[in-house]
């Protein structure tokens, strides 16, 4: 016997699922992105691994706002706000640049992950925090 998510979370509609799973492909697209560029700074350059979060996470956050912003809230991103809401949104992924930093040492010092793998982890960890986050305060549900 299988029970859909509304039966289990009735606060949970299609609608919030719909927008979690485009959020997720999202950020699919800019895990793509930030790994690059973590390996190509760190990899490559010989940046250390946590300086080069920092250069992916910058590499990665214009892609990531502008896709969130027309596929996955475009029906909430009027064209008036939209360099407040990218300056929210990059203040977000600064925010969880700082609360992953200790995810990924941890994980590559502690735990012997390779430092791609542990950042790739540190971003899952963080995905629905910043889904919340940016339903709730960057692209905020004005209709009800």
């Amino acid at each position: 016997m299988t029970a859909s998510i509304g039966a289990l979370r009735p606060d949970v509609n299609k609608g919030q699922i719909e927008r979690l799973v485009r959020f997720a492909a999202v950020g699919g697209l800019g895990f793509v992105v930030n790994s690059a560029a973590l390996a190509l700074v760190s990899g490559v350059l010989g940046l250390h691994y946590v300086l080069g979060a920092a250069v992916a996470t910058a590499a990665s956050t214009g892609s990531n706002f502008v896709l969130t912003e027309r596929f996955v809230f475009g029906d909430r991103a009027e064209r008036a706000g939209r360099f407040r809401r990218f300056a929210v949104f990059l203040g977000l992924s600064l925010a969880t640049l700082v609360a992953r930093g200790p995810i990924l040492i941890g994980l590559t010092e502690l735990a012997g992950l390779h430092y791609l793998l542990s950042n790739a982890l540190s971003l899952v960890m963080l995905m629905l925090v910043r889904f919340q986050y940016s339903g709730s305060k960057i692209w905020p549900d004005t209709t009800s």
